[in-house]
């Protein structure tokens, strides 16, 4: 009988750490969420990884990231990519926690790895089983396939019966965190956003994990995602800041806001803001990446105030509540280059905001005599 043959993969993801590292998507995370590096930081990294323990030599990473006929100052080089992968990992040379320097000499990794199973070198013959008894077992093929066959026949009409379900999860940090309120779902479902007594934490739903995100003050609103969920923006101390996941710096993008009513990101990098100055209600427009906020002026829409703007999927128009007296409403209106290019569209009359939910090709989802409604 002719030995069948297995080819490896190399190795897909490696753990180490909070950190996930998928090679073949050239992918680096952390408590599940993506790091921002280059190809070439993960290059280095992948080189101690793939031995850990033992030195990686720096004319093995010179050899590996540049030819001999790249025209590079190689030391340099080399030490600018050792810090970045550094900064990445969120370590110091002086104080490492998995990336050890051995002077002059190279880099070892000092964490603890974990690798996927091992497979079988290729060319290497697969045991085969002794022979079976091919009679026996294709009668009792048959007999789990009528018996899958049966729970079709009597599931399917049952889960067309049966109604959706709905599904809770606890958010806490213990009995110190105080009130845990404003959850925020990520673009991509994979966590949540949370406001506590102390700031603002993060749980993944696929592990249950909870850390903290930003403790050095409670929040006054709601946080936002980045249309990517690598970033997020809060408003605390009065200033508007903006956070890289996980660990990233604060960056205050407006040191002195107003009185805020929520804000929403836009898929082209700005982030529309709804502010309270001296009781008036306005829109303004700042940039992620910082800048001077820009009022929209919302013809029509004087002597109220907005609440909760939201973009839609197009990144053109988007959502908006508007409360003049004891009258609100929520509404539809088009944003191009800072400007109103339609008029707002009264979408519904309703004293709470409005989200935008891709099902059913579109659909607004708002709150009214405390349930959960859609509108098509």
């Amino acid at each position: 009988m002719p030995e069948s043959l297995r080819v490896v993969p190399p190795e897909r993801h490696i753990r180490f750490g909070p950190f996930e590292l998928d090679s073949r998507a050239g992918e680096l995370r952390k408590h599940g969420i993506k790091i921002r590096v280059g190809q070439q930081t993960l290059e280095v990294l992948l080189m101690p990884l793939r031995h850990p323990g033992e030195v990686v030599l720096r004319e093995e990473i010179r050899q590996k990231l540049w030819p001999l006929d790249t025209v590079v100052e190689f030391d340099h080089s080399i030490n600018a990519a050792i810090q970045k992968l550094r900064d990445a990992l969120g370590e110091s040379a002086g104080d490492p926690r998995y990336i050890e320097t051995l002077p002059r000499r190279g880099y070892r990794f000092i964490g603890t790895v974990e690798l996927p199973p091992a497979e079988p070198e290729a060319g290497s013959p697969v045991v085969q089983a002794a022979p079976r008894n091919w009679s026996a077992l294709t009668s009792a093929a048959a007999v789990v396939l009528l018996g899958v066959l049966a729970q079709a026949v009597w599931l399917r009409p049952w889960e067309a019966r049966a109604p959706a379900r709905n599904w809770t999860f606890s958010l806490s940090l213990g009995p110190e965190a105080g009130s845990l309120e404003g959850a925020v779902l990520s673009p991509d479902g994979s966590a949540v956003l949370y406001r506590t007594a102390h700031g603002l934490s993060m749980r993944r739903l696929d592990s249950g994990q909870d850390f903290p995100i930003y403790t050095q003050a409670r929040l006054t609103d709601s946080p936002i995602w980045s249309p990517d969920g690598s970033q997020v923006v809060l408003r605390a101390n009065n200033k508007l800041v903006r956070l890289t996941l996980p660990n990233g710096p604060p960056v205050v993008l407006w040191p002195k806001t107003q009185i805020t009513r929520g804000f929403s990101w836009g898929p082209d990098g700005s982030i529309l803001v709804a502010t309270i100055v001296d009781a008036v209600g306005y829109l303004s427009l700042i940039p992620a990446k910082g800048g001077d906020p820009v009022r929209v002026e919302v013809p029509g829409f004087a002597e109220g105030k907005f609440f909760f703007p939201e973009f839609l999927p197009d990144g053109k128009n988007f959502l908006f509540g508007f409360r003049r007296d004891d009258s609100a409403g929520l509404y539809l209106a088009t944003l191009e280059s800072g400007k109103i290019t339609r008029a707002p569209i009264l979408l519904r009359e309703n004293m709470t905001a409005g989200i935008f939910s891709p099902s059913g090709e579109g659909r607004l989802l708002y709150v009214q005599n405390d349930k959960l409604l859609p509108s098509g």
